[in-house]
């Protein structure tokens, strides 16, 4: 068994409210040998639920969260710093911390703990919010390796300060990403589905073109799709639309003959996790077209890729025509998925490489 982190000693700090994230890098870094103390930004807020419920307190704390200031956020950072004493930490590694202040990161180092971050969004996308990613872009000089999801942030990084900065692409997870036979998987649930957050970049009209062919069944699953202007038709012709997350979306991959994958425009993406989870399920991927994905699954061969609603609306009709070639393809872009190693574990791989060769130069 692989264990080349044995005995090291690492603070986690991420929201855990998505088990996929920092729980899932905890298992696989503890699997690695590594004695990891997760420390969880959302245990230093309310689960808020509904605005109706709250109170001033609630909101007080829902204020802390939004602008990242206030006593709950100073607990947060106090905390973390308390870990990776207590714990005589040799790592601390952030996922897409943005609550942490840049003189925590300063006294980490000044600890001699080393400082990895990782962040799958685009701090640097004018399309986000001025505040919500502030205290994260002001930190990037206290880190010793940044890692980017996707190439445009490398550069970005590293003109904030951070002279160590690396690719870390998505993953996929294995207990939840897979293939399920005939008989746990409805065949054929539907013809096309998409399972991922509204975002106003084109998908939406994407999916609206899908529902003007009555012979394609469409489902739709994911977040905030109640803010686009077609919710009402999409709603309605797509299925009641809500969020599909851990067994149910390995289901709906299972049970759909073209699973559609969009790369957010607010982000920059030139893949996403869907990019490798849905290979991972066994299911035929059509996705958005880029380079950079085409260079990871081949087009016509490991996946298929659209550059407009006309293509994609082809492309879906070939191959809910030709089976042959659709199970084909889907089933080399799951062998290209496994024998490139794009699991949770071969990127926890990737972050102990960088850390090892960062102990080697300043030995």
């Amino acid at each position: 068994m692989d264990r080349s982190a044995d005995g090291l000693r690492i603070v986690l700090c991420e929201d855990w409210y998505y088990p996929i994230y920092g729980e899932v890098f905890r298992l696989r870094f503890e699997e690695l040998g590594a004695q990891v103390l997760p420390l969880k930004t959302r245990d230093f807020f309310p689960d808020l639920g509904s605005p109706l419920t709250w109170n001033v307190r609630t909101w007080s704390q829902y204020l802390q969260r939004r602008w990242r200031i206030g006593p709950c956020v100073a607990r947060l950072n106090a905390a973390l710093l308390a870990a990776a004493r207590d714990v005589q930490a040799e790592m601390v590694f952030l996922y897409r911390c943005d609550l942490i202040w840049p003189k925590t990161l300063r006294r980490l180092r000044e600890l001699g703990v080393r400082v990895l971050g990782y962040n799958n969004d685009d701090p640097f996308s004018p399309r986000h919010s001025w505040y919500k990613w502030r205290l994260l872009k002001r930190g990037i000089r206290y880190h010793d390796i940044f890692f980017a999801a996707r190439d445009k942030n490398l550069a970005e990084y590293t003109a904030a300060g951070c002279s160590n900065s690396e690719l870390l692409r998505f993953n996929y997870v294995r207990e939840l990403h897979y293939p399920l036979s005939e008989l746990s998987a409805p065949s054929h649930m539907c013809d096309v589905s998409f399972a991922g957050h509204w975002e106003d970049d084109g998908r939406e009209e994407h999916l609206l073109a899908i529902t003007q062919d009555p012979a394609i069944r469409l489902r739709l699953y994911g977040t905030d799709w109640h803010r686009c202007r077609h919710y009402a038709l999409l709603n309605r012709v797509a299925g009641l639309i809500r969020p599909a997350y851990g067994p149910e979306y390995n289901l709906v991959l299972n049970s759909s003959r073209i699973v559609l994958s969009f790369h957010s425009r607010m982000n920059n993406d030139t893949s996403t996790s869907r990019s490798f989870e849905i290979p991972a399920s066994g299911a035929f991927m059509l996705s958005q077209y880029s380079d950079d994905l085409n260079s990871l699954f081949q087009e016509g061969v490991e996946a298929e890729y659209f550059r407009c609603k006309e293509e994609m609306l082809d492309k879906i009709r070939f191959y809910l025509a030709n089976d042959d070639a659709r199970k084909r393809i889907a089933a080399a872009g799951r062998a290209r998925l496994l024998r490139d190693g794009h699991e949770a574990l071969d990127r926890v791989r990737q972050i102990l490489a960088a850390y090892e060769r960062l102990k080697r130069r300043h030995a």
